[in-house]
């Protein structure tokens, strides 16, 4: 599902660009779409489909244990590019890539969101 941020009541698709939408309670949707009825993942295991996850390669052994972050360029998505991110944004770490399964076109993440967050000037 879609990385999701606490909000004012609400959960809203991450958007590293606007603090309140990435530095808050943050987790997964547990849907492949977020909608107002998700349960969230706040830490642990999910499956979640590669078209949300951007710049990780292709279910290759080398992607094991690379870190994962909210994607700067599309709200609610991951990525593994450290250097996506633009002056402003804020940079927060999600946690990793246990596993990918080309079968089933998917990622297996471990979800532990950072509770510090790094504003890029």
């Amino acid at each position: 599902g879609m990385v999701v941020t606490y909000y004012n009541g609400f959960w809203y698709a991450s958007n590293p660009s606007s603090a309140p939408y990435v530095t808050g309670m943050t987790g997964v949707a547990l849907s492949d779409y977020h909608n107002v009825h998700d349960r969230i993942l706040l830490q642990g295991f999910v499956r979640v489909n590669n078209n949300l996850i951007n710049g990780c390669g292709s279910y290759a052994a080398t992607s094991k244990g690379i870190a994962i972050f909210p994607d700067p360029d599309t709200n609610g998505e991951y990525t593994c590019l450290q250097g996506s991110y633009s002056s402003g944004d804020y940079a927060r770490a999600l946690g990793f890539i246990y596993d990918s399964d080309s079968t089933t076109s998917s990622y297996l993440l471990y979800i532990n969101p950072s509770a510090d967050w790094i504003k890029l000037a």
